[in-house]
């Protein structure tokens, strides 16, 4: 239904569902914070960044705690999912202008959301280096789908002069 021959382009729906994908991480984050220690709500920029700075400033522990880590990576993910979501609407954008198939264009932006919560989950949860090559191949996989957006949309629009 979504992904043969004759199926209506729902792609544009990957972009509510990508922009609330990068809400959770956030969310997650707080949570965490909130069962922890608490979560300084009152200027939430500045407590992420004290709680990354804290170890450099040399104040309480040397090093961050697991549930630190985690907090950090999270905020980090949901800020590359506020840098990458432009770049993926671009990329739908470009899709739909170029009028390519709905089936392709449901079908990349399926893959596009799997890779991104392969990234996200793998982003939050994974603080050893071998397993976040893992975390780094998801992302590679979000970037080779934007190219074939591009090139895609870019070769049906060439072929129209």
């Amino acid at each position: 239904m979504f992904f043969d021959a004759t199926s209506p382009n729902y792609s544009l729906f990957a972009l509510p569902i990508m922009y609330i994908l990068t809400l959770m991480p956030h969310w997650y984050a707080v949570s965490m914070c909130m069962v922890q220690n608490g979560w300084k709500n009152e200027n939430p920029r500045t407590f992420v960044t004290q709680l990354a700075a804290r170890p450099i400033l040399g104040t309480k522990k040397m090093e961050h705690t697991p549930a630190e880590r985690r907090v950090l990576r999270a905020e980090a993910c949901q800020q590359n999912g506020f840098e990458n979501l432009p770049i993926f609407g671009i990329a739908l954008f470009c899709g739909l202008v170029a009028d390519l198939p709905g089936y392709m264009m449901n079908t990349m932006a399926a893959l596009y959301l799997l890779f991104r919560v392969t990234f996200t989950i793998l982003y939050i949860f994974v603080d050893s280096h071998a397993m976040s090559l893992l975390r780094s191949f998801s992302f590679f996989g979000q970037v080779a789908l934007y190219m074939a957006f591009f090139m895609q949309a870019a070769f049906v629009v060439a072929s129209r002069s």
